[in-house]
């Protein structure tokens, strides 16, 4: 790996500079999976304003029982708790006749 050191110029750091062959997906950085078997140079800029990563984010969210703490559910004891409460049996009577109709009417390309 051949990587350029950065350094201190007149109170800024200059980006750091790497040349590498990737062999492997890197943990952490699933963005260059694609990049698996070919060599690249990755640059590295300090982003003072950017906000640090929040312990559980999009790619370490937590267990199953972690997430639903924070949802603040329970786990369901009875398959009754998971019925609709409302009557649905009639919630797509016409449906297959409107959508027969439909596919007999000539498309306009849009709105009408």
């Amino acid at each position: 790996m051949d990587v350029l050191k950065c350094v201190y110029q007149g109170g800024r750091v200059t980006p750091v500079r790497i040349r590498k062959h990737i062999d492997a997906p890197i943990p952490g950085l699933p963005e260059l999976t694609p990049m698996v078997g070919k060599t690249v140079e990755i640059i590295v800029v300090e982003r003072p304003d950017a906000a640090p990563a929040a312990p559980n984010d999009f790619w370490n969210p937590g267990t199953l029982e972690e997430i639903a703490a924070a949802q603040g559910v329970a786990p369901t004891t009875s398959l009754d708790q998971l019925q609709s409460r409302e009557d649905m049996s009639d919630a797509f009577d016409g449906f297959d006749e409107t959508l027969k109709q439909w596919r007999r009417e000539p498309w306009t390309g849009g709105d009408k």
